[in-house]
């Protein structure tokens, strides 16, 4: 896929595609801290890429190539894959002891009572993306749906029970680690009714076989089917979508 966007233009231009060799021959990262405190109608993100071991445990991502700048992208939890919002470029930086990436940036067009997932991309040298997508984290603007799909409380990796959520077939999210659940929540572990979700993002989970993962808090449940109704748009409102 090519990135057809000014930004990425300037950026190339100011002189990322220096000849000096990267640290690796191919994006080899994790991430090092993601924070997003939401202030003033904003969510504040700030992360870093670094090397060797990050925040989630895992040795870090390979890409096929090293980039020259990273594309960060959003999306609401409960939204499809597909619904990913446009952030930021950033530089990719290859100095000694120093993070691939810092970033510090104001997400002000976030909604209200919502849960977002930060990811990022890689670009080459000629513009073209480098996947797959990189996790970052997960951040809140209050409490919101998170997820359609069941409740299991079943043991895993030496631990006797972990509460998660499974989410529906049509969801990317695939299963959330649930930190905490209201009472009424208990009566639908390890059953097959579908439930709407609501809750925010929890911090982090503990470390389970040397891996981290973002928390959930569970704050209500409401029985719901996997599939719901669908709002007809207009054209024009289809037009302004693939603008």
């Amino acid at each position: 896929m090519r990135l057809a966007h000014p930004l990425v233009l300037v950026v190339l231009s100011a002189g990322l595609l220096a000849t000096a060799p990267a640290r690796a021959d191919t994006g080899v990262f994790s991430v090092g801290s993601f924070s997003a405190p939401y202030s003033g109608g904003g969510l504040h993100v700030q992360f870093t890429l670094v090397s060797g071991l990050g925040i989630y445990g895992w040795t870090g991502y390979d890409w096929s190539a090293t980039p020259v700048v990273v594309d960060v992208w959003r999306r609401k939890m409960a939204d499809p894959c597909t619904a990913q919002i446009h952030v930021a470029f950033l530089p990719w930086v290859n100095q000694l002891n120093t993070p691939f990436v810092t970033a510090d940036i104001v997400d002000a067009t976030v909604d209200p009572n919502a849960t977002y997932q930060y990811f990022v991309y890689g670009v080459d040298a000629q513009g073209g993306r480098i996947e797959p997508a990189v996790l970052l984290g997960a951040a809140s603007t209050g409490i919101g749906i998170l997820s359609r799909g069941s409740l299991s409380y079943v043991a895993d990796c030496g631990i006797s029970a972990i509460l998660r959520a499974i989410s529906c077939y049509n969801s990317c999210d695939g299963w959330l680690f649930i930190s905490s659940a209201p009472p009424e929540a208990a009566a639908y572990y390890n059953t097959t009714i579908t439930l709407a979700i609501y809750g925010e993002v929890d911090g982090l989970s503990p470390s389970f076989c040397n891996i981290v993962e973002p928390a959930y808090k569970i704050t209500s449940i409401v029985e719901e089917s996997c599939v719901t109704a669908i709002r007809p748009a207009s054209w024009g409102a289809v037009k302004a979508m693939y603008r």
